[in-house]
């Protein structure tokens, strides 16, 4: 054989494959078109896919959707609060309430691993409904939270209209902490 020939049977070869790629590439690209843009249901579910992507994210990201997850949280046990805490971050919920005066948490070993801790609070005069939804929220904030005891006193100085019916409060929270 001679050079040409081997040069030939090259070329021969090199068109063959390109040809061969060439219709490879215009099938894949027919075949693309078809599903992409061919295909009416393919663009619907596409567009439902992202509207239920939108409200999911939506709905997760909501005010209710954590506080679901954080009443979750607390009812497993999980949620490691402090007793203290949830009794100041609750009276800021409430602009009628106030600290007559702050007492220490005091918490005591009941048995090896587990303490009992112990929030009194002793409340200035207040509408009996806020005292009450106070001393309600703190106790519903985790499972193991306890009203010990409510004390409610009429105030000594009321007046006429919605001021005049005020009440004192003095009380105790328990709460049961695993080491």
């Amino acid at each position: 054989m001679t050079r040409s020939d081997d040069k030939n049977s090259g070329e021969k070869l090199q068109i063959a494959i390109l040809t061969l790629a060439m219709t490879a590439g215009g099938f894949a690209l027919v075949t693309l078109i078809f599903l992409l843009f061919m295909n009416p249901r393919a663009g619907v579910r596409a567009e439902e896919a992202e509207k239920d992507y939108k409200e999911l994210a939506q709905l997760l990201s909501s005010q209710k959707m954590q506080e679901l997850r954080a009443t979750a949280k607390r009812s497993a046990g999980q949620d490691d609060t402090q007793l203290r805490d949830v009794a100041a971050d609750t009276l800021k919920k409430y602009t009628g309430l106030k600290y007559k005066s702050v007492k220490t948490v005091t918490p005591k070993s009941i048995k090896p691993g587990l303490d009992v801790v112990r929030q009194p609070f002793d409340l200035k005069p207040a509408p009996l409904v806020e005292i009450l939804q106070y001393v309600a929220t703190v106790e519903n904030e985790k499972k193991t939270f306890q009203v010990l005891s409510l004390n409610l006193t009429r105030a000594k100085k009321t007046r006429s209209g919605p001021d005049g019916n005020l009440w004192g409060a003095t009380g105790e929270f328990r709460d049961y902490v695993s080491k």
